[in-house]
């Protein structure tokens, strides 16, 4: 007897062992899998388009309603594969897929989890992964900035030459790494693009820069000209522009700086510029610097229309000077603030084309990064630029830019912002799934929901949903749409896949809040994520002025 049971539980053992191994060998042609209960496997994205060498994050989730909204974050519990691992291969990151051949493949993610109280969940899903040439997918050219310049003689002109391309991730300064030539000897070049005047006259200068493919395809030499053109030096004084009242610096009010001023120092005098360029460098006091670990210098401009001072991206280079980026040309009056700020610590070099955009919401305190578990009250933290937006975040983001100034601005919609009771009959009245917003954005949603700026999903305002980038374009436009210059629709036509475009979208986005692919398309119902949210915010508030 006791033989006759061993061999039964061997027997159990190796059915229990053949039905585990027989999920594993799940039959390609099934997309997704789903439990008694309506657990499904949901992969972000869908599907992703990458160059040979570079790598694609998954990530999978749990979804207790078909996939309309994820749940929990299992990436690291699942197994991935590929099914043509000519094409993309897994990497030792859990979802981290490398393109290592043009063509097409699919990703497939499996899920097991055991329990003593319930029958063991086995789900399984797939998503797409499209390699291509880096060169074939996008396009590149060289900038120099500024194409015309006229100086002294005796005075100095830096050209700088950046590297522009549809691929968001290559754009970067590379004056110092171009060859720079100028036709006529009318200047003396002192440092790479920088030349100073010699003798009255006017010539071309030629800035050429060799650019590697990120996929070790042939080198391509870019170029770009500008002018450049010398005068005597006048004789008389020229009385320059008055640049009025010296704005105050010292214990501002609340609200006057937009936004680190809890706690600011002032660190310089405040200097009067009529043309600083498009990047320019202060210096500062650092004996005035407290030690604060979490205090850095930032350059702050003053903005004459809603008499604010405003943070601009900044770089600290050494101690008693930092480098600004005057990404809306800003004129006037420039000061160096110390502020409490967060230091992200996750923006690798691939993502340096965001970095302008972060740097800016970072000083103008709309987005503080995420807290380290094991250290929360740290400032020095991530920022997630690879992470996707939901609708909750994007909406309150552009309600806090739609109330930097309160009140009637005559050029954009003004936010009311309401008491808790009135949040809530807004809410309730035109969601149904008003209980789930959570609270802390209860109050921009519904001040958002009252002005016409946030579109709902059916009869839902499904706070955790990923935000779309039609969603995003039409929330920008809306924001936009009484400022000169964005009134006018744009063509959705154009684009190779305007038939994906919602019905409720057409005609609600404005020319200049969104751009569309190489290969035409605009992709209208992908998920947008926080870095390409950034430079869409900034765009918004240059163009409400700020």
């Amino acid at each position: 007897m006791a033989h006759q049971a061993k061999r039964n539980a061997a027997f159990i053992g190796i059915m229990a062992l053949l039905l585990f191994l027989g999920f594993l060998l799940l039959p390609a042609q099934a997309v997704q899998s789903e439990d008694a209960n309506g657990l499904v496997l949901v992969i972000e994205p869908e599907t992703a388009t990458i160059y040979t060498g570079q790598t694609q994050q998954y990530r999978a989730y749990l979804s207790h309603d078909g996939g309309a909204t994820l749940g929990d974050e299992v990436t690291e519990e699942c197994t991935w594969s590929v099914d043509d691992t000519d094409v993309g291969e897994t990497t030792a990151t859990k979802g981290l897929i490398a393109g290592v051949g043009l063509g097409e493949t699919t990703v497939r993610a499996s899920y097991y989890s055991e329990s003593l109280v319930r029958a063991p969940v086995r789900l399984f899903t797939e998503a797409k992964l499209i390699v291509q040439e880096w060169m074939v997918f996008h396009r590149i050219w060289l900038e120099v900035d500024p194409q015309t310049a006229t100086i002294e003689v005796g005075e100095t002109q830096q050209y700088r030459a950046y590297l522009k391309s549809t691929d968001p991730a290559i754009e970067q300064e590379v004056t110092a790494d171009s060859t720079w030539t100028l036709d006529e000897d009318i200047a003396t070049p002192t440092d790479k693009g920088r030349y100073r005047g010699e003798r009255e006259g006017s010539s071309s200068l030629t800035a050429e820069y060799v650019f590697q493919p990120p996929d070790a395809g042939d080198p391509v030499t870019l170029s770009d000209d500008a002018e450049l053109n010398v005068v005597e030096k006048e004789d008389e004084d020229i009385p320059e522009d008055d640049p009025g009242d010296e704005p105050e610096t010292e214990d501002l009010p609340e609200g006057k700086m937009i936004n680190r001023q809890p706690g600011y120092i002032t660190l310089s005098e405040p200097l009067y510029l009529g043309a600083p360029g498009v990047e320019f460098t202060l210096s500062y006091d650092p004996l005035k610097m407290d030690g604060h670990p979490d205090r850095y210098p930032r350059v702050f401009y003053w903005n004459e229309t809603y008499e604010k001072w405003v943070a601009l991206a900044s770089h600290p280079l050494s101690p008693g000077s930092v480098r600004a980026v005057n990404d809306g040309a800003y004129a006037g009056w420039f000061v160096v603030f110390g502020c409490i700020q967060p230091h992200f610590t996750d923006i690798p070099p691939a993502q340096q084309w965001a970095e302008p955009a972060t740097n800016r919401m970072n000083g103008l305190g709309l987005v503080s990064g995420y807290e380290v578990p094991e250290d929360p009250a740290s400032l020095k933290r991530p920022v997630g630029l690879e992470r996707v937006v939901t609708r909750a975040e994007l909406t309150t983001v552009v309600a806090r830019i739609l109330g930097l100034a309160p009140g009637d601005t005559h050029l954009y919609p003004t936010l009311t912002f309401m008491t808790d009771a009135e949040n809530d009959i807004i809410l309730e009245a035109s969601y149904s799934d008003a209980d789930q917003i959570p609270y802390w954005v209860r109050k921009f949603v519904a001040a958002m929901t009252k002005a016409d700026l946030v579109r709902p999903k059916g009869d839902r305002f499904a706070p955790q949903d990923q935000m779309t980038r039609i969603e995003a374009a039409v929330m920008i436009s809306d924001a936009l749409r009484d400022v000169p210059g964005f009134g006018d629709p744009l063509d959705l036509n154009i684009f190779t896949d305007a038939d994906e475009v919602p019905e409720w979208a057409v005609g609600e986005v404005a020319e200049g809040t969104i751009r569309g692919y190489p290969d035409g398309s605009l992709r209208p119902n992908e998920p947008i994520n926080r870095a390409e949210s950034f430079v869409l915010l900034l765009r918004l508030l240059r163009g409400l002025g700020w």
